[in-house]
C-alpha cells in the first residue's frame, strides 16, 4: 500500500499524513534567524500593521515570528515569507500602547530563536 502525503490546513497549520521529509539545518549552524527590520504603523483606528525582515541562517526550516508583549498580541504569529518579510496586522484593544515584541524562531528540532525585537505602539 502507498501512502500519499497530502496536507489539511487547519487554523493556520499543516497536518501530514504519511512519511514527510524533516527540513535540514546547517550541520555548523549555531545561530537563528535575525530580526533586521521590526516597524508598527497605526492604519486607523486601533487597527495596526506590525512587518519587518528576517535573515535567514542558511536553513529551509520555516521560519515564524511569534509576538506578545501587549495583550492584544499575545499568542499571534506569522510564517516568515521567501523574501524574507513578515506582516501582522491586528486590532489593538482601545487605549493599549506600549511596546510591542518580535521574535523569530526555526520550525526545526533545534527551534533556533532570534533575540526578542521591541517597537513603540503609542497612538
Amino acid at each position: 500500500m502507498n501512502l500519499t502525503r497530502f496536507s489539511l490546513l487547519a487554523v493556520g497549520s499543516l497536518l501530514f499524513l504519511g512519511q514527510a521529509a524533516p527540513c535540514s539545518s546547517a550541520d555548523d549552524q549555531k545561530t537563528g534567524p535575525i530580526i533586521t527590520d521590526f516597524y508598527a504603523v497605526c492604519n486607523y483606528g486601533n487597527v495596526w500593521t506590525f512587518s519587518g525582515h528576517v535573515l535567514d541562517n542558511g536553513s529551509s526550516c520555516p521560519i515564524n515570528v511569534n509576538f506578545g508583549n501587549l495583550n492584544s498580541l499575545m499568542g499571534k504569529s506569522t510564517e516568515v515569507r521567501d523574501d524574507g518579510s513578515f506582516l501582522l496586522i491586528v486590532t489593538l484593544a482601545p487605549g493599549e500602547s506600549g511596546l510591542a515584541s518580535a521574535q523569530a524562531v526555526e520550525d526545526s528540532p533545534q527551534a533556533l530563536a532570534s533575540t526578542v525585537e521591541y517597537v513603540g505602539v503609542f497612538p
